[in-house]
């Protein structure tokens, strides 16, 4: 009955960490929690049912093999992707229990012992291979997904000692038992439980923590990127007033020297003039100043490397976004394909903005001219060398879509990368 008990718990656990693994290196799940409920059943029975009738080990491999690509099922891949994730977490397992191993030769247990069925140091060893297994899956999804704050040493530290510490109490406490000839008991079941779950709950924890410090660092970043956009609309607002109230000297001028005759000097006051009003033929009015602003800015940026840049946009004065959000999402969208442009190699290279509003929806779409690119988990990669901090132009593109319930699609395609993005703002 307690052997059972434990069985059933590490079973339980055993899922648990499956889809921990899943999460971090597939793309978004298709299905709800009921779905995964029941394939997660479906997996507990099944592997119950093989480990009491299946005794060979490569027949045993082969349907822990099918198994775990089963619950893959709820996770939109491609099959070959799916079954090369399988297949690692297939090689988790087989490290976490070669240190198991490892740690019980060194608490003098036999490997006998370890292996033989039903023995306390083989269900203590399902608790301990488990406690592992979580570590390496999670080391994994920082490895996958890098896009993550960064923490101090001593927070890793304190997140590893945990689990280590219950590992160490695990095997002193198994080998005590057996040293007295004991009996399952209770304690066992309790001590089982208790490890699993201060396990899963400091890596919940610190998920949590490096959750908390990544927005703390979006929302640095975004106070800084917004003081750069707010210094780059106070220069349009400058200039745009500095050529009103010079408009009517500079057309007294031009007027004068055409009355004297002399339109070739006129000629040259205009081109002169131009310096002046660099600029001012890529200013946009949709009436709405803080996104016309923005776009003007980087279509000057744009033209000044040498980027044809075209926009449509279709927008309605008032839009029920704050300005702060839409300049967010315009501003690293524009600075994205801008960056993107410039690292292609290409004799022509353009960015093509559409923005336009209709029945509550607001549809945002940039074309731009790019290198091939890696997509993963749904949003563009980040391809620069210092990845936590350029990542986060990245993230705050995906806090707006998320914040309005938005989607987003990114593609690659002959050339071009095209970034679609579609939110509900009424």
């Amino acid at each position: 009955m307690i052997y059972t008990a434990i069985d059933l718990i590490t079973l339980v656990f055993e899922i648990i960490v499956t889809y921990m693994f899943f999460d971090a290196v597939l793309d978004s799940r298709r299905g709800g929690a009921l779905a995964r409920a029941a394939v997660g059943a479906a997996y507990c029975v099944l592997t119950w049912l093989y480990n009491i009738y299946i005794e060979s080990f490569v027949l045993s491999f082969v349907i822990m093999l099918l198994l775990t690509f089963m619950c893959t099922a709820v996770y939109k891949d491609s099959a070959l992707k799916k079954l090369l994730m399988s297949l690692l977490y297939m090689l988790f397992i087989a490290v976490s229990n070669f240190v198991f191993i490892l740690a019980g030769l060194t608490f003098g247990i036999s490997i006998e012992e370890m292996v033989r069925d039903k023995s306390i140091y083989n269900i203590m060893g399902l608790v301990i291979v488990m406690i592992l297994m979580t570590i390496m899956v999670k080391a994994a999804g920082l490895f996958f997904y890098r896009s993550r704050a960064k923490v101090s040493a001593s927070y890793w530290i304190l997140l590893l000692s945990i689990p280590v510490v219950n590992i160490i109490f695990i095997l002193h406490y198994t080998r005590y038992l057996y040293s007295l000839n004991a009996e399952f008991s209770y304690s066992l079941v309790i001590l089982t439980v208790s490890a699993m779950y201060s396990t899963l709950l400091v890596f919940y924890l610190f998920d949590k923590l490096t959750a908390l410090l990544s927005e703390r660092d979006a929302l640095s970043e975004q106070v800084g990127g917004q003081r750069r956009r707010d210094v780059e609309i106070d220069k349009k607002e400058e200039h745009i007033m500095s050529v009103r109230h010079d408009i009517v000297n500079h057309m007294r001028v031009i007027q004068s020297l055409i009355r004297r005759g002399d339109p070739d000097a006129a000629d040259r006051y205009i081109d002169e003039l131009g310096l002046d009003f660099e600029g001012a033929d890529e200013l946009i009015d949709t009436g709405n100043t803080a996104i016309d602003i923005l776009v003007s800015g980087k279509k000057s940026a744009a033209r000044r490397l040498g980027i044809v840049f075209r926009e449509k946009m279709i927008i309605p004065e008032n839009l029920k976004i704050s300005n702060v959000d839409a300049v967010i999402l315009l501003g690293n969208l524009l600075d994205n394909a801008i960056e993107g442009c410039e690292r292609a190699d290409a004799a022509e290279k353009h960015i093509d903005l559409t923005l336009k509003y209709r029945n509550s929806y607001l549809l945002c779409v940039v074309e731009n001219t790019s290198d091939p690119v890696k997509i993963g988990r749904g949003f563009l990669k980040t391809s620069k060398q210092d990845a936590d901090s350029h990542g986060i132009g990245l993230r705050n593109i995906k806090r707006i879509v998320n914040k309005y319930n938005g989607e987003s699609v990114q593609k690659y395609e002959n050339g071009v990368f095209v970034s679609e993005i579609l939110i509900f703002i009424d």
